[in-house]
């Protein structure tokens, strides 16, 4: 599991950034973490 997206979680914690970067950092969690899960999906389908 990387842990290499920590701007994006600290955006979506911090109530007084504007909305634009609020989104802008859900979205990039997003897809950080449909990585993740494909990653173990992957994982767990090679054995």
């Amino acid at each position: 599991m990387s842990h290499d997206e920590p701007a994006s979680v600290i955006a979506l914690i911090q109530p007084d950034q504007n909305v634009d970067t609020r989104h802008a950092g859900i979205m990039r969690f997003s897809i950080w973490w449909e990585k993740v899960i494909q990653n173990q999906y992957l994982a767990v389908n090679k054995h």
